[in-house]
């Protein structure tokens, strides 16, 4: 996508099984993997689908060790402004997830 063209890179990190995950681990190994390949801003999803209780899916975006530059935050889904809140304490862009519901 990047040699296409593309300025940045969305991505849903995934462990070795193909689930979705926003563990750490799994995070850290994709941005990093994404960052030795293209030079371009990285991000990643936090949509409920990956940790469906909201103060889980918060505590893993706490617990990240490797920070990607920007993280999607759907506005729809519970726990959306706190989300986006620990993501702006640790520097990370929030991307709006915007949903018309049609």
């Amino acid at each position: 996508a990047v040699a296409a063209g593309a300025t940045e890179v969305h991505v849903h990190p995934r462990t070795p099984c193909g689930r979705e995950s926003l563990s750490p681990r799994v995070v850290a190994a994709t941005v990093e993997a994404i960052r030795e390949r293209v030079a371009v801003p990285v991000g990643v999803t936090t949509g409920a689908w990956t940790e469906p209780r909201p103060a889980a899916r918060l505590a893993r975006v706490r617990d990240w060790t490797v920070l990607p530059d920007f993280a999607s935050v759907n506005w729809h889904e519970p726990g959306a402004e706190e989300l986006a809140a620990a993501l702006l304490d640790r520097g990370v862009g929030v991307e709006a997830g915007l949903w018309s519901g049609t």
